[in-house]
């Protein structure tokens, strides 16, 4: 930040003052000098707000110099192993469909903890509320983008992929043609699944998002944890 960070707050503060002075409310102009007025104070509160954590879920965190490891690198691979999974399910079975949830799943816990400590910080009881709000909208946010929406998701691709192939392997069967065989069949449908993989990503990043922002934490996060989520913040209550 250096001088930047120390002449922008005291310039904000001098035309704050300035514009909310007693003489400024005798101009002409006191309607736009308030909101102005109004504006500034707004954006000196927000950079005061030094109880305010980041915790945007599909973030990369507030330090964008420092990688995260889960999200930044190859290990984010380990949280599509459930789709693949999916799509492989002629191949593997349930049992290896299964497995694959696990895996996915232990991905979505392992973050959940790595991003409450590395945006959480600090030591006490307050430190601890963070950490485990951070947490828990983790969890949640993670766990519907990277496990549910997707692994539904490429379960019906699969499936209808399977039913439309086999009808019309059917209607070559009928017309005296020669079918394709069970395992080419099965192999275009992993194949059908593995192409949609990168398809859906952004659409359920958007929606798992939406779904949070309108229903989870208003709903759910806010009332139990006493958390107000603004956006890419939490502020915490005093109870």
């Amino acid at each position: 930040m250096g001088a930047a960070g120390f002449v922008l707050p005291s310039a904000l503060g001098v035309v704050s003052g300035a514009l909310c002075a007693p003489h400024a409310r005798s101009s002409g102009w006191v309607p736009e000098g308030r909101r102005i007025c109004a504006r500034l104070q707004r954006s000196r509160v927000r950079q005061n707000r030094s109880r305010l954590v980041a915790v945007d879920s599909g973030s990369k965190g507030n330090d964008e110099r420092t990688v995260d490891i889960l999200r930044d690198t190859p290990a984010r691979l380990i949280g599509y192993t459930n789709e693949c999974g999916e799509a492989f399910r002629f191949f593997i079975g349930g049992p290896g469909v299964a497995l694959s949830y696990g895996v996915a799943f232990s991905y979505v816990c392992a973050d959940a903890v790595y991003q409450a400590m590395r945006r959480g910080g600090g030591e006490g009881a307050h430190a601890a509320r963070v950490k485990s709000a951070i947490a828990l909208d983790t969890l949640i946010w993670q766990t519907l983008a990277s496990v549910v929406f997707p692994g539904f998701t490429i379960n019906r691709v699969v499936y209808f992929s399977e039913h439309a192939m086999a009808a019309g392997n059917n209607a070559l069967l009928d017309n005296h043609m020669h079918a394709v065989s069970a395992s080419a069949l099965h192999s275009a449908c992993t194949l059908v699944g593995l192409c949609a993989i990168p398809v859906i990503v952004k659409p359920i990043d958007w929606f798992a998002h939406y779904l949070m922002d309108h229903a989870v934490r208003p709903w759910l996060l806010n009332p139990a944890l006493h958390i107000h989520f603004d956006q890419d913040a939490i502020e915490l209550d005093d109870k």
